[in-house]
């Protein structure tokens, strides 16, 4: 009898460490099948999601260009005759329905008068170069000349008889475009951030 119930006791062990080892094993493959499920979904749901916010960022961009292009085209900004303390009358009130911090016309030299009163060359500026040579661009955050604070600058071409006469620049904000990844939530923690062609994050909650 106490061999037989030694003998049970034995099965009962062996049986158990099986349906342990079991259990052990099963919920490692559940692990691993769900963790692999989830890697799986990330890496369909990102990349759509950030082609949308990117989308909707350059829509926005594209929104504020057109914006100021628009403004570019008004005879009273454009034409060279109008006296250009008119102009800055103008720069000063849309700025402040538009939230700009300022706004003005560079030369073909690259000087400005803001509507602030800040006077500055911005001949050396990558946006400035190209909306000189014909394209409307933003640029990546950038050192204020003026304050020294950090900003982004919208720039569109100003033309003349379809001549470039100049260029016709805004500043916002530098937290302008965190705005845009702030509002970009996946799952409970994470969060968006943007960076520019070299690698350099613009944008970040």
């Amino acid at each position: 009898m106490k061999s037989l119930k030694s003998l049970k006791n034995k099965m009962i062990i062996k049986l158990g460490a099986v349906m342990l080892f079991i259990c052990i094993s099963l919920s490692i493959i559940s692990y691993y099948n769900a963790k692999k499920a989830l890697i799986s979904n990330v890496n369909t749901t990102l990349p759509q999601i950030a082609i949308q916010t990117a989308s909707s960022v350059e829509e926005k961009i594209n929104g504020t260009l057109n914006l100021l292009d628009t403004i570019a085209s008004r005879e009273d900004i454009f034409n060279p005759d109008i006296p250009y303390e008119n102009k800055l009358a103008i720069f000063k009130l849309k700025s402040e329905q538009l939230g700009y911090i300022k706004m003005g016309i560079a030369d073909t030299k690259g000087d400005v008068l803001f509507s602030d009163g800040k006077s500055t060359n911005v001949s050396d500026r990558e946006y400035f170069k190209k909306a000189l040579a014909g394209s409307k661009n933003v640029s990546d955050p950038i050192i204020s000349k003026t304050d020294g604070s950090i900003v982004i600058a919208y720039a569109v071409p100003v033309k003349f008889n379809n001549s470039i006469i100049g260029v016709m620049t805004c500043t916002v904000n530098s937290d302008s475009l965190s705005k845009f990844t702030n509002n970009v939530k996946f799952g409970k923690t994470g969060n968006a951030f943007m960076i520019n062609k070299t690698g350099v994050v613009v944008a970040h909650n």
